[in-house]
Parts: structure tokens; C-alpha cells; sequence
């Protein structure tokens, strides 16, 4: 498993841009809940 990351950036971006994703995912259904708090 250690190999892959070192010789394979692809991976890490992968896993870069699921976190961030994700952290994306997760602000938008923390909006989704106080705007249907605040109606």
C-alpha cells in the first residue's frame, strides 16, 4: 500500500479530491438543514 502512494500522485488526487468533495457534500447538506430550520 505504501508503494502505490509513492509512485502513483494519481492516487493521492483521487483522494485529495474525494475529501474534498465530501467536505462539499457535507457544507451543502448543513445549509440544506437550516434553511428548511429558518422556514
Amino acid at each position: 500500500m505504501r508503494g502505490i502512494k509513492r509512485h502513483e500522485p494519481k492516487w493521492n488526487y483521487l483522494c485529495f479530491l474525494l475529501e474534498h468533495l465530501c467536505t462539499r457534500c457535507i457544507i451543502a447538506k448543513m445549509t440544506l438543514d437550516e434553511m428548511l430550520r429558518s422556514v
